[in-house]
């Protein structure tokens, strides 16, 4: 609560003169620089935003690279080598992603892994940590992740982007743009390619007799990917337009790195013949001056083979399971604008997700399936209450939940409420939303611990947020704090041999940030996260998560044609759980990045350390981060 009240007191005593917002919001849209953005609409608490140069070259392959240096986020891999997500207290499952506001399905077992998704024609990224607007629908409990994609150009152009890290990976992009006409088309190829990542040669070995040397090829970390995305828009009667987007991703094969502990884990697996398929189709119609509706319809499939193995060998195969899933949904959103003062938006999100497995234990024989259906109905409306500098923002959903074990739906109310003002060049913001977060088809159905009786999670969520402008005639940028508190209620956990509503958590915290310029070639981004949970109110301990983080950014141009950027973040202690839920205290640790950007003409240079000291860290019990990587990248057009 003291450092709490210290930035409050720097925030009000602070001498500096107000700037316009937006001019400021502006100055920092610069590659890979975090900003919080003042609240917009379509928005109730603050926004993270991170902004692409557009005309630099992307060093971010997945969403995973995207998002792992932002505020308030972690980011780990585990047993499956998948990316485990956590925000502000809130687990994998509770944080739901977009695409240009389109849901990405987050598949059986409520996770979406963020290593498999690639990362093309981004401009940036929304991140809401606190409460959410009734607008993103269902299942937003933890948080929002919303990937804006660069809008269409009449520009015609084809791209190469191609990385090198050495010694063994590899990731290769072709993007083509065109315009026929009224028809803007972009085309884009991915492939990726690894044989698996080094250990830092400063791992702790933790046994005497150990297999694993410090520097060596991480096991079974070895994967392929292929990936190919259309986007097609046109124009209908100059007001409306159309846009179709369309997406296919495969893996021969990707590896399960097991924990580098024998006891914490004896699994050895890999996933095979992984493939998603994705299509959507967007509409904007603009009915009157005032009155535009928007409708997306969407599917989403996903397949892959899950192989289990006696042993470390991979060859002695135990058993294996071919699980499929498949989402059809909708987004249908009226919005009206009352004249200066006031905006309604009035709409409908409604996912109808379904799932088959097939063998492993319990599934030896036959498929089974089973089915969800989640309808949201929602009302949001934003209005100026005094002289533009003050505005509220209120919304309402209700939501159907069944799945195929109920009889009939079960509604849940979820309402929201912001408000906003900008004294002087100051921006304060406060919201409050409670939501639930729905079972995934796992916890619902598994056969081995499966509960079709579960109750929605629920949260309660509170934020304020205070920045100023900076502004001198050599310096400007931004300094402010977030503020937030959460309740969690009806947390559910394996009890036993079953799923169960048993848990509780109630997390608080700050985010301060510190962003300026000087002299418009030397930028700095400073930031310090605090997360402390409740033991009082809290069943459980805060797992996988830093209770404290920071971030030192810097970029300056060397000269016209090079910039040089340098991150390092700082990552406190945390306590992760093993297979048998003994807890160990995880040591803090240091990593440092350091990127060359070179402009020659047309052409896109980056030279990129990853882990600059080669520092052994472990995000999650038994599970290594990577040691010291070297990359290059190259972009250049092909005329």
């Amino acid at each position: 609560m003291r450092s709490i009240l210290l930035l409050l007191y720097i925030l009000i005593v602070t001498n500096i003169y107000a700037v316009d917002s937006l001019e400021v919001r502006k100055l920092f849209k610069i590659d890979g620089i975090t900003v919080i953005a003042e609240s917009p609409r379509q928005t109730i608490g603050a926004i993270d935003t991170k902004y692409y140069d557009t005309d630099d070259i992307q060093r971010d392959i997945t969403i995973a690279d995207a998002i792992s240096d932002m505020s308030g986020l972690f980011l780990s891999v585990g047993g499956k080598g998948e990316s485990n997500i956590r925000m502000r207290g809130f687990e994998k499952h509770h944080i739901k992603f977009f695409i240009d506001g389109r849901p990405i399905t987050d598949g059986y077992f409520g996770n979406l892994d963020l290593h498999l998704l690639p990362l093309a024609n981004i401009s940036r990224i929304n991140v809401i940590k606190g409460p959410v607007s009734s607008l993103f629908g269902f299942n937003t409990m933890g948080g929002a992740i919303n990937i804006i994609t660069e809008p269409q150009t009449a520009k015609n152009s084809l791209k190469l982007n191609s990385s090198f890290t050495y010694p063994n990976t590899y990731n290769n992009r072709l993007a083509w743009s065109h315009r026929f006409n009224k028809l803007h088309t972009l085309l884009s190829v991915t492939h990726y390619i690894t044989d698996g990542y080094y250990l830092p040669r400063k791992l702790k070995l933790y046994d005497d007799n150990s297999e694993i040397e410090p520097g060596s090829k991480r096991t079974n970390s070895a994967r392929e990917r292929y990936d190919i995305s259309l986007r097609l828009r046109t124009e209908l009667f100059r007001m409306h337009s159309l846009q179709l987007n369309s997406g296919y991703s495969y893996m021969p094969e990707k590896g399960n790195p097991p924990s580098i502990y024998p006891h914490a884990d004896d699994r050895y697996s890999k996933i095979v013949d992984w493939e998603r398929y994705h299509n959507s189709l967007l509409g904007e119609f603009y009915l009157s001056d005032r009155l535009k509706l928007v409708s997306n319809l969407f599917h989403d499939f996903y397949e892959d083979t899950y192989i289990a193995y006696s042993d470390e060998s991979y060859q002695n195969e135990a058993w294996r399971s071919l699980i499929e899933n498949r989402t059809l949904g909708t987004h249908l959103n009226s919005e009206y604008i009352g004249g200066e003062k006031w905006r309604s938006d009035i709409g409908l999100r409604a996912e109808y997700k379904t799932y088959n497995r097939k063998g492993g234990p319990g599934y030896e024989t036959n498929w089974i399936g089973n089915s969800q259906t989640l309808i949201s109905f929602y009302q949001q409306c934003e209005t100026d209450l005094y002289s533009e500098l003050l505005s509220l923002t209120f919304g309402n959903s209700l939501i159907s939940y069944t799945h195929s074990d109920l009889n009939s739906a079960h509604y849940y109310y979820e309402p929201q409420i912001g408000l906003f003002s900008n004294p002087a060049g100051m921006i304060i913001s406060a919201a409050f939303s409670r939501s639930h977060q729905f079972p995934t088809m796992h916890q619902l159905f598994s056969h081995s611990s499966g509960n079709a009786d579960l109750k929605p999670e629920q949260a309660q969520k509170y934020e304020i947020m205070l920045k100023h402008p900076i502004a001198s005639p050599n310096v400007s940028g931004m300094i402010g704090t977030v503020l937030y508190y959460n309740h969690i209620s009806d947390m559910i956990r394996r009890n036993a041999l079953m799923y169960e509503n048993v848990a509780q958590m109630t997390t608080q915290g700050v985010e301060f940030f510190l962003r300026f310029n000087l002299i418009n070639d030397f930028t700095h981004d400073y930031e310090w996260t605090l997360l402390k949970a409740d033991k009082q109110k809290s069943s459980l301990p805060l797992l996988d998560q830093p209770e404290n983080k920071i971030k030192l950014s810097h970029q300056v141009k060397l000269t016209e044609n090079i910039k040089l950027m340098h991150t390092s973040l700082w990552i406190g202690k945390r306590i992760s759980l093993d297979r048998d839920d003994i807890s160990h205290s995880l040591p803090s640790y240091w990593l440092h990045d350091i990127r060359f950007a070179f402009d020659i003409a047309d052409t896109k240079l980056s030279v990129n350390i990853h882990n600059l000291l080669d520092s052994y860290y472990e995000p999650e019990f038994g599970y290594p981060g990577s040691g010291r990587e070297v990359s290059a990248s190259i972009q250049f057009p092909i005329h």
